[in-house]
């Protein structure tokens, strides 16, 4: 065979030599009926090791699959009772308010809130800013007579949420208060109409 090789691949023939490989590495097939060296069922075949391995249940799902209980022979799984949106709770509309000194960090909160809640498949009703608060304060320091003028201005953003449920309302309020930046105060409330 080691003959036939080097001939094979002193020519200019690279298919040839690439077909004598395949041939080489292929073995006679013989029938488990007749003697070893009886004659092939098939000329070549592969060998293959892995076709005689069991596969060790791979794949099979079979066992995951709930019982069917019954009488008939079409028996049908009853599903577990799950609840409905109509025996859900559900929050009137809520003022979801967002105050702080910084009006840049208060904007991207309210935004945020606002994203979040069309993310989560909350209505939001309506989203408004409330006119600036200022305060002004007049400091002394002890032991001299100059007194420092400070303003603070408290900006506000306010986020009207309408048919929260009860289920995801505490994950809506969790998820706020996780991601809350420094400096900004969170503040859930319900809607009172006076008038």
């Amino acid at each position: 065979m080691a003959s036939l090789l080097n001939k094979i691949s002193a020519g200019d023939g690279s298919v040839l030599f690439r077909r004598a490989l395949t041939c080489h590495r292929l073995r006679p097939v013989t029938s488990p009926a007749e003697p070893p060296g009886g004659a092939p069922l098939l000329p070549w075949e592969a060998r293959r090791a892995y076709r005689r391995h069991p596969t060790h249940d791979i794949g099979r799902f079979q066992f995951m699959l709930q019982k069917l209980q019954g009488k008939g022979r079409k028996a049908k799984a009853k599903p577990d009772p799950i609840w409905t949106s109509k025996s859900e709770l559900m929050y009137d509309t809520l003022n979801v308010r967002l105050s702080g000194h910084d009006v840049v960090l208060v904007g991207h909160f309210a935004r945020y809130a606002h994203l979040l809640c069309n993310r989560l498949g909350v209505s939001v009703v309506e989203s408004y800013a409330l006119p600036t608060r200022t305060l002004d304060v007049l400091l002394q320091d002890q032991g001299t007579k100059m007194v420092v003028e400070a303003s603070l201005s408290t900006h506000s953003r306010v986020i009207q949420v309408a048919r929260l449920s009860s289920t995801l309302g505490p994950v809506l309020l969790e998820v706020l208060q996780l991601n809350q930046p420094e400096g900004v105060a969170l503040d859930v409330s319900q809607v009172t109409h006076k008038g």
